[in-house]
């Protein structure tokens, strides 16, 4: 029927929405290995740790990860249970747009190398936050409704990595490169996302 449609399709984005941050970062990874560049405003400046950047989205993934485990199971104490449904799917779905807009953010503003880091680190426990409530939102959600509209929170999380990939291709393929192309291709990417 149309409203069982209506509800898939919510539950798509919302399923989309636990995994933006992180599926847009992973997918301008051009972006984010020089991201101390452009955090510090200069095209020509060199890495002071080099290894930090060469490895940075597993740092990233290390950081949001182990922070969405520690919440999780949080979430299962009375405590978690505790925090309504609301709250976990407002804060969860607030937190990414702060998240994406810092990272522009810091481009604007610039800071140092250093500041670049803690901003990626903070990003990523910020994300692992968000993560954790927007999963435990939609699982609490879902639950009452039939096991096909749960299905379709785990095909959102699978349509924004094609969408966010695709922004990043069709925007990287539009323009050229260099320095001051990526901060603009940067801007248009996260403005999408």
């Amino acid at each position: 029927s149309a409203n069982e449609f209506i509800v898939y399709v919510t539950f798509l984005f919302f399923g989309m929405s636990v995994v933006v941050v992180t599926n847009s970062i992973f997918s301008m990874p051009f972006f984010f290995i020089e991201y101390y560049k452009y955090a510090q405003g200069k095209p020509d400046a060199k890495p002071e740790d080099p290894k930090f950047w060469k490895h940075m989205f597993t740092y990233y993934s290390i950081a949001a990860f182990l922070v969405e485990l520690v919440l999780a199971s949080l979430m299962l104490t009375p405590i978690g249970r505790r925090i309504s449904v609301t709250v976990r799917l407002g804060v969860g779905l607030v937190i990414p747009i702060v998240l994406v807009f810092s990272v522009m953010m810091v481009t604007i503003v610039t800071t140092t190398e250093t500041g670049a880091k803690v901003t990626i680190m903070l990003i990523a426990i910020a994300n692992g936050v968000a993560m954790t409530l927007c999963d435990a939102g939609n699982a609490a959600l879902i639950a009452p409704f039939p096991t096909k509209f749960y299905s379709s929170v785990v095909w959102g999380i699978a349509v924004c990595g094609v969408v966010t990939s695709f922004f990043s291709i069709v925007i990287k393929a539009s323009m050229g490169g260099g320095y001051h192309n990526m901060l603009i291709q940067s801007r248009i990417y996260f403005g999408l996302v």
